[in-house]
């Protein structure tokens, strides 16, 4: 075995240069999600299978990773994948639709399978047992490297260039690591007389294939119980069984199975995904906290993993040499206490937190990667025989990767699931997603303690292992107690012995198999080739069986979002103001038909129109809910002023989740610079009290909540005292009630068109009670429109009212020429109790929470 020193560092260059190639890909894609979903106008569901699809067809490549470098040679596999790789990258590069994209990475998938295991077996077959650690380390500097950078490098040529550039990067990489693979990798003589293992080969596509299918069809429990998915289910589990079962009788199976026997190998395969949930769950949720929280670009957000990167990759060789001389489990568990106080600390960000500090706790949490992650791989192969790694690693690789894709599953499941939830409360979607993530990252946090006791575990395990020593040809040499032990035993002879007296070992071993292609399974239910889906709203659950195109909105909001999102509904209801419709949504809703008003929609109209969606609100439609839901499928919104609710719920059944995704980080964006610049300006007088006062014909009302009353809050402003606790707000008769109007700054919406409402407010202005009023000596009274403030109730009047919020103070404001098009127009919508009609139709307090 060539363990020259001299020789294996060639071979570690060259594994190397074929490892860092793949990982920097993979990683700097994450970043370009939201770039395809705008260029190639794709759903997030779409766009997913460019990360997904690569790593299903990894984990169906990595099983045949152990016959085929058996079968031909590892050198000539490996370069092979690294062939289809660069292949891949350059029919990335050279795609003019998002399914030539994600070809190419199912392409580029298969390559990495083949390449990932391999690279691990190569290295070690260069290496003596006692300096597997320290190559091992070496080795993890460009595993952690890369994907740390990648984000980095992605959000760069993300800002100064194409896509394209994210595929045309991997290339010179690609190639000088061919040149030195041919140079410096020994062939080695192929086993021409190992056989296929058909029925496991079979059995793995059958199971995963039919698991796969039923899985994507499933959204409730409902759909799980129905008969098309249920059947296809069970006949995948039973094939997953099977295979297990075929797996441990074969004589060269597919998955040698027995390895998972070695006690210091199956606990550092559990270590190691467990582990690797915690890394991609960190790639995950960083990028979602820095853009959708805080509103930082895609290159502010990939530079925060430099720490993680320059930490991993220092942290790494270190910890190669420490497991070679000292028992692993102390590195192992430094590491993890490292992340785990990592993984705390980024659990307790706030908006208030700089960016700076965002990077220390990256960079506490690269230590304990270097410390744990690759640490826990090595230790558990490392004594292995060397005909073995292949397929160890390939195990190893296999678990790592579908478990850390179910993770990735189970985590945005939930952000998404909480962030809805939250919306459906009120709660502002900044809040919402803040407190999502700080659940998120305590999970996290909780994963990292379950692995300590484990970490420990493997420490002991191995040195239990320590006194037999393996040689080149696999054979076991006793120095324990066991004078009858036989030398001349093959390895899988004693891996078979030590199974049938300890038989629970074995099905621990067939479950990890089987929750290893289960996870894989679950990773593939998308909703991708869906012929419909379920939506979850305020009336309950609709089923819709396909993209809705013939819509019907039953509110102002809706109607707002609907043009957001670039839908022309087929009916709509008059507007409160300008009637029939707001001016600044006339031009791109001309032709379109009206249905009645808001508060009473004609329902004959609705139906004769023959949607296939119909999107009202609880709080208006209640009462007509069956009947709206015989002409066509209804979903609801709890309130009618949460625009960020109503565009989510409509994008979600239409289809349109991207531009959605788009339009919330771009308000995110404004709504964090505002409140940058605004505390700038002001200083010790921010934040500031700020009344929201409409004047009517004989009376003046001062609203706390609804739609303006949620934008300010959102912004940092803050409620008069008056007003706090006080439900919607008040109503005022007297002009004895103005000093309840005291503070900082009062925003009154006017009616121009109405002369009693002007001669009511010329009134109570010439009162000496306005005069003493905070905002009136600080000459902060501001009159404001009342459709961009309450009645058009969408994204686009919210982005209107913060123009008007930004003009008013004076402040620079950089996004004025980037708000929707739409919006453009004139001013936005909002919704609200507006004209007396509406009063006249519903309870007074419930007119309040309208408003």
């Amino acid at each position: 075995m060539p363990n020259a020193s001299a020789h294996g560092g060639k071979v570690l260059i060259s594994v190397l240069l074929g490892t860092f190639t793949v990982s920097l890909n993979n990683s700097a894609l994450n970043l370009a999600v939201a770039e395809l979903m705008a260029v190639f106008d794709a759903s997030a569901t779409d766009v997913s299978w460019v990360v997904t699809l690569f790593m299903i067809t990894m984990g169906m490549t990595m099983p045949l990773t152990g016959y085929l470098a058996d079968r031909f040679g590892r050198r000539r596999i490996y370069l092979l994948g690294l062939w289809g790789f660069l292949a891949g990258s350059a029919l990335g590069a050279l795609a003019q639709s998002l399914a030539g994209i994600i070809l190419a990475r199912g392409l580029q998938g298969m390559a990495a399978g083949l390449m990932m295991p391999l690279s691990l077996s190569l290295i070690f077959s260069a290496y003596p047992s006692d300096q597997r650690g320290r190559a091992s380390g070496i080795w993890g500097f460009a595993v952690m490297i890369a994907p740390a950078i990648g984000p980095s490098v992605g959000g760069l040529l993300l800002e100064i260039s194409h896509w394209r550039t994210l595929f045309l990067m991997n290339m010179p990489f690609a190639l000088l690591g061919l040149v030195c693979g041919y140079r410096y990798l020994s062939a080695e003589t192929p086993n021409r007389r190992r056989r296929f293992d058909l029925p496991g080969f079979v059995l793995i596509t059958l199971g995963m294939g039919t698991v796969l299918f039923s899985l994507s069809r499933v959204e409730t429990l409902a759909d799980l119980l129905r008969f098309q998915a249920l059947l296809p289910l069970l006949v995948g589990l039973l094939a997953l069984a099977a295979f297990v079962g075929v797996e441990r009788r074969a004589e060269t199976p597919l998955l040698d199975l027995s390895l998972f026997s070695h006690s210091g190998y199956r606990l550092s395969v559990v270590l190691a995904c467990l582990q690797s949930i915690i890394l991609f769950g960190c790639v995950l949720l960083v990028p979602l906290w820095m853009q959708a929280t805080l509103g930082f670009g895609p290159l502010t957000t990939g530079l925060t993993f430099l720490a993680t990167a320059l930490a991993a990759s220092c942290c790494s060789p270190v910890a190669g040499r420490l497991i070679d001389r000292y028992p692993p489990q102390w590195c192992i568990g430094a590491g993890l206490l490292v992340t785990l106080a990592s993984l705390l600390g980024l659990a307790t960000l706030s908006e208030a937190t700089p960016v700076w500090m965002i990077s220390a706790w990256m960079g506490l949490r690269g230590l304990g990667l270097g410390g744990a992650y690759l640490p826990s791989t090595t230790v558990g192969m490392k004594d292995l025989p060397e005909r073995s790694v292949a397929q160890a690693s390939a195990m190893n690789n296999m678990a790592r990767r579908l478990v850390s894709s179910l993770g990735l599953v189970a985590l945005s499941l939930y952000y998404d699931t909480a962030v809805k939830a939250a919306l459906q409360r009120g709660m502002p979607y900044t809040e919402a997603s803040a407190d999502a993530l700080h659940q998120a990252f305590l999970a996290l946090a909780v994963i990292a303690a379950l692995c300590l006791p484990l970490a420990w575990r493997l420490g002991r395990a191995v040195a239990r292992q320590a006194p037999a020593s393996l040689g080149e040809e696999g054979e076991a040499v006793s120095s324990g107690p066991h004078p009858r032990a036989r030398p001349e035993h093959r390895i899988p002879q004693e891996a078979a012995m030590t199974a049938r007296a300890r038989p629970r070992r074995r099905w621990l071993a067939a479950l990890l198999v089987s929750l290893m292609l289960l996870a894989s399974s679950a990773t593939l239910a998308a909703d991708a080739a869906r012929d419909g889906h379920s939506v979850a709203h305020a009336f309950g659950d609709t089923y819709l069986s396909a993209s809705p195109q013939r819509v019907v909105t039953l509110y102002q909001g809706a109607t707002d979002s609907a043009v957001a999102l670039g839908i022309t509904p087929v009916g709509v209801v008059d507007s409160w103001l300008e009637k029939p419709m707001y001016r600044y949504l006339r031009d791109a809703l001309k032709g379109v038909e009206h249905v009645g008003l808001e508060t009473q929609p004609n329902l004959e109209k609705v139906a004769w129109l023959d949607p296939d969606l119909i999107m009202a609100t609880r709080f208006r439609h209640e009462r007509v809910r069956p009947l709206l839901e015989q002409v066509a499928p209804t979903v609801a919104t709890g309130t009618v002023f949460d625009f960020k609710a109503s565009l989510a719920l409509l994008a979600e059944a239409t289809g349109r989740e991207a531009r959605a995704r788009a339009l919330l980080q771009h308000w995110d964006a404004r709504v964090a610079d505002f409140r940058r610049r605004i505390e700038d300006t002001l200083g010790d007088a921010w934040p500031q009290k700020a009344a929201v006062v409409r004047f009517k014909s004989d009376h003046v009302r001062l609203y706390s909540t609804g739609f303006a009353g949620s934008i300010l809050d959102e912004l940092g402003f803050e409620q008069p005292d008056a007003v706090q606790d006080q439900g919607w707000g008040m109503k005022l008769t007297s002009e004895e009630n103005i000093p309840v109007l005291n503070a900082n700054v009062i925003f009154v919406l006017l009616e121009p068109d109405d002369p009693a409402i002007a001669r009511n407010y010329r009134h109570w202005r010439s009162h000496p009670l306005w005069q003493r009023l905070d905002a009136v000596e600080g000459e902060r009274v501001y009159e404001v429109d009342a459709v961009n403030w309450i009645m058009g109730g969408g994204i686009l009047a919210a982005n209107a009212m913060l123009d008007d919020l930004y003009a008013h103070y004076g402040l620079d404001n950089p996004d004025e020429r980037s708000t929707p098009a739409p919006a453009k127009m004139a001013e936005v919508e909002t919704t609200t109790c507006s004209a007396d009609a509406a009063a006249a139709s519903r309870p007074r307090d419930e007119e309040s929470a309208a408003c």
